[in-house]
């Protein structure tokens, strides 16, 4: 890939999580993350995987987002 093909795929990825996060969708978020994902919130939660993700996001986005 040419350094504008990777900007481009980098900059789709950013805008397909900020639609899922506005629109609260839980199951389109798990889907960008790679099935091995580590994420480590804000608030020090580690999620490890994407069900574990699917929980803690769920969770965040239904509270406090």
């Amino acid at each position: 890939m040419t350094r504008e093909k990777d900007e481009a795929a980098i900059l789709a990825l950013e805008r397909a999580y900020d639609a899922a996060w506005n629109a609260g969708d839980v199951r389109a978020l798990i889907g960008l993350f790679t099935a091995d994902a580590v994420v480590v919130n804000p608030r020090g939660e580690i999620a490890r995987g994407r069900v574990e993700l699917e929980r803690v996001l769920g969770r965040f986005l239904l509270g406090p987002a």
